[in-house]
């Protein structure tokens, strides 16, 4: 249900009543405001995500050089 909130967060699309209803319901939340509590641990999971990408970027690009220091910076 996680995953299905960040692909709609996204697509910038808007969920209807009854899917954030259902989702409420799968991560166990007492009232609809608390998706937006989802919704920003999502994003800044994603944005320390990014720096730590970055970083380790900063770090492999001598080493390994451009293509495989970011695969290795993204997927590490």
């Amino acid at each position: 249900m996680t995953f299905a909130v960040m692909l709609s967060n996204f697509a910038h699309q808007r969920m209807s009543l009854g899917a954030r209803m259902l989702t409420g319901e799968a991560l166990n939340l007492n009232h609809p405001s608390q998706l937006r509590i989802v919704q920003l641990i999502i994003r800044l999971s994603l944005i320390i995500q990014l720096i730590g990408a970055i970083l380790l970027f900063i770090v492999l690009k001598p080493r390994l050089g451009i293509g495989k220091g970011i695969w290795y910076s993204i997927f590490h």
